[in-house]
């Protein structure tokens, strides 16, 4: 029993290195459940003083009810309002917002006093059911007529749009250009490290917990020997 109890925690570290190496083998495995997020900055210094709806949609066009966005980080050095959802969404901005597109649309309308940028994290998950894919769209609207403050390239007059095509590309972002007025939308996609280089880190930590458990067996029998 006590030579059971001495190489416990060897066999366990050889374990952990045998399931990494396996993960690090096939790359993760399974795909992931959503994409990398997407950080977009709005410039409205154009528009600065005026009242809009900051309009978050979440379209499911594939029937499956399969997806959400989660909005965060959000700064602006406008004015946030009072904000209307619709459909399944919680929370609050500037605090974490999850939209879902369980009841066929999701959408978020914002009252903001325009500042001179908008900037956020958007998270979307990658589930498609075929057909048509569920999207994902940005509009900046006017509070009293609801029509678009801006003119822009894209279908609705939307400042950025996301498509839902499923793995292996995930999403398809299409951001608007040649604005009336010209509103400019940027986006980047935010890093996080690929599964193998979290793998490889891991992998490394176990090799080391194994050598110092490894040094400290030899220590204690050493010192049983003395």
């Amino acid at each position: 029993m006590k030579a059971t109890n001495q190489h416990a925690p060897v066999i366990r570290s050889c374990h952990i290195l045998f399931l990494l190496l396996l993960l690090v083998v096939h790359g993760g495995a399974a795909p992931p459940a959503s994409a990398l997020p997407i950080n977009i900055t709005i410039d409205t210094s154009v528009l600065s003083g005026t009242d809009a709806f900051l309009t978050f949609d979440l379209f499911d066009f594939d029937g499956a009810s399969n997806n959400s966005a989660t909005i965060s980080g959000f700064t602006t050095d406008g004015t946030l309002g009072a904000a209307i959802p619709l459909g399944d969404v919680s929370g609050s901005l500037p605090g974490d917002v999850i939209i879902n597109d369980t009841i066929g649309v999701g959408e978020l309308l914002q009252s903001i006093t325009l500042g001179n940028s908008i900037a956020f994290v958007v998270d979307l998950t990658t589930n498609f059911a075929g057909g048509q894919p569920d999207s994902f769209s940005l509009f900046l609207l006017d509070q009293i007529t609801s029509f678009s403050l801006v003119t822009t390239n894209l279908p609705g007059d939307a400042l950025f749009t996301v498509d839902i095509v499923g793995p292996p590309g995930g999403l398809s972002l299409a951001v608007s250009s040649g604005n009336t007025p010209d509103v400019r939308v940027s986006t980047a996609a935010a890093a996080v490290p690929e599964p193998g280089t979290l793998a490889l880190m891991a992998l490394g930590l176990a090799a080391l917990g194994w050598r110092a458990r490894r040094r400290q067996g030899i220590s204690n029998k050493a010192a049983h020997q003395v």
